[in-house]
């Protein structure tokens, strides 16, 4: 045996945050990103799309990043819940984990600072009385691009791990553990999850949520924020 499993999920702000963390806290963490090709171009919409132009969607669409570039983590996930993680991050994962490790593409980078922890209230600072806060990213992108923040942002890259329902055939059910999902009409669905095909993967992702083994949590633990994120940690089997 392998295990056990660690979930990680994203925070939800005002309720896994133990009144830390607000909303521009998030913001200025995990900014705002889409997918979209390097050059800045977006695809055909799929039902436009030939096949081969979706094989190349896929194959090459990039992270596009709306963040501050004063305050950047070592693990963020930005509105995709995509992982981006940092070199030395990477650096720790690749020897334990079976993904793709696919750089980002800055596209604009402002100068906002993270608000100190456990303020209630930081949205009344006049200084954002006259910007959208509709959403994260036109909020970020109402402050002007820094280019000299590029280079805290080289060699970051986004986590590209298998979707565990592609895998899941691979299971051996006498090693399952059930786990709580939320999907993403935030339902509780149960899935049972194979201690070995996520030890042999090292990360699989299930909606919005990643799964990893012990090996891989070990290696990311350390640059997991907990203000931002939460572990749960997956222990006995369900045969």
């Amino acid at each position: 045996m392998t295990g056990p499993l660690y979930i990680v999920s994203r925070n939800i702000i005002g309720v896994d945050c133990r009144c830390r963390v607000t909303g521009l806290h998030d913001v200025v963490f995990h900014g705002a990103c889409e997918w979209g090709y390097a050059d800045g171009s977006l695809p055909a919409p799929l039902n436009q799309s030939t096949r081969e132009e979706m094989e190349e969607w896929f194959r090459t669409r990039r992270i596009r990043l709306v963040r501050s570039g004063r305050f950047v983590p070592d693990v963020f996930s930005s509105t995709t819940n995509d992982l981006v993680v940092s070199p030395r991050v990477r650096q720790r994962l690749e020897p334990v984990v079976r993904a793709e490790f696919r750089h980002v593409a800055c596209v604009h980078l402002c100068n906002l600072e993270m608000p100190a922890l456990g303020d209630l209230d930081p949205w009344d600072d006049s200084r954002f009385d006259d910007r959208p806060i509709d959403t994260t990213e036109s909020f970020l992108r109402s402050f002007p691009h820094k280019t000299e923040f590029e280079k805290r942002l080289e060699g970051y890259t986004a986590v590209l791990a298998v979707a565990y329902h592609d895998v899941m055939h691979e299971c051996d059910s006498s090693q399952e553990i059930a786990a709580e999902f939320a999907n993403t009409d935030w339902e509780e669905k149960t899935i049972d999850l194979s201690v070995p095909v996520v030890s042999k993967y090292g990360v699989t992702r299930v909606f919005d949520q990643y799964v990893f083994s012990k090996r891989a949590m070990r290696a990311i633990a350390p640059y997991l924020d907990l203000d931002y994120y939460d572990i749960d940690e997956l222990v006995g089997f369900s045969h």
